[in-house]
């Protein structure tokens, strides 16, 4: 199961999801409410709990067991809320650059005091106090036109509060479950200019210091988009037993 990040929607995997498949895999890609096809949901209600539920409730109807539970970016937060609901259902969590929360923080605490503040004061002068406009593609190291083109008119507000509302994670089983982080290795020097870099790198030495699996692929943050070949591959190698 993959879980998109911000501003985006299920749409963004499709050209991983079809990789997939063709290596024999069964894949599913939500949407979050309030963003992507789900745009018309948004409203200040949604929060983390909302989004949580969006991806529990995929596993609970579809009776999904042993899945490999990918999240991008912000998704880091919303897997290990979902795994905390339901551990019995995940084989594996996967973080693709994706935020790496501990009990009690959220994704506006693992921005830091600056990126927070910004992205407050962005909340309220563009969003009327719950909802974000989408940053640059440039900043998520997109930059091909065609890449550009195919994303800018899919991108979506990002709501608030599931920026600021704490993750729980107090379901002790949840830490039975393996995890895995996956690594943009950009050597073009993009992915390190841009200003989420900090953050980015903070979610891997996290993930190093729990002495999780690192995997690398060789692009910027966006890798679903830029290199879905070998990104596929990669989600491959980590599933296989």
């Amino acid at each position: 199961m993959l879980v998109h990040g911000s501003w985006q929607g299920g749409w963004c995997w499709q050209r991983v999801a079809p990789r997939l498949e063709n290596a024999g895999h069964r894949v599913y890609a939500p949407t979050l409410t309030g963003l992507g096809e789900r745009a018309h949901l948004a409203s200040p209600a949604v929060d983390l709990e909302t989004q949580t539920l969006d991806v529990v409730n995929v596993l609970r109807y579809e009776d999904l067991a042993d899945v490999v539970l990918v999240g991008h970016s912000y998704a880091g937060i919303v897997i290990p809320s979902v795994v905390n609901q339901v551990p019995e259902r995940v084989g594996r969590l996967v973080y693709l650059e994706a935020a790496m929360a501990r009990d009690g923080e959220s994704l506006a605490t693992l921005l830091g005091p600056e990126l927070a503040a910004g992205l407050e004061q962005t909340v309220n002068e563009q969003g009327d106090g719950w909802r974000e406009p989408p940053v640059p593609l440039e900043l998520l190291q997109v930059t091909d036109p065609d890449d550009v083109a195919w994303m800018e008119p899919k991108l979506t507000w990002n709501m608030y509060a599931p920026q600021i509302q704490p993750v729980r994670l107090d379901n002790p089983a949840a830490a039975d479950v393996p995890r895995t982080f996956i690594w943009g290795d950009d050597a073009t020097g993009a992915h390190e200019a841009s200003p989420f870099f900090p953050v980015w790198k903070m979610f891997l030495e996290r993930a190093e210091a729990e002495g999780w699996p690192i995997e690398t692929v060789a692009t910027g943050h966006q890798s679903m988009v830029t290199a879905p070949g070998e990104l596929a591959e990669t989600l491959v190698r980590i599933a296989t037993p």
